[in-house]
């Protein structure tokens, strides 16, 4: 910073001045709403589906069910698992 004020004076903060408001400008078109949602809406939208857990639309319409036991018994594997090698 000090070479650039030695260089090209005041006009080094308007290259900030820039910077900054492109980076403000892509945090607001790229950064994701997750006010008022459940963490499995939150899941869907940043990684997709990845978990056995059904949507819970479909528990709230009673297409689906949660099996708490085999979730469970799902994570207890893994984690057997992961302490072994």
């Amino acid at each position: 910073m000090p070479i650039a004020l030695n260089n090209i004076g005041y006009r080094t903060y308007f290259a900030n001045a820039i910077w900054d408001i492109a980076i403000i400008g892509l945090i607001w078109y790229y950064w994701v709403e997750t006010k008022n949602l459940t963490l499995e809406e939150i899941d869907a939208i940043f990684e997709e589906k990845h978990s056995n857990v059904p949507d819970i639309e479909q528990i709230r319409t009673g297409k689906a069910t949660l099996d708490v036991g085999a979730v469970e018994q799902e994570l207890e594997k893994k984690v057997i698992a992961t302490k072994r090698g």
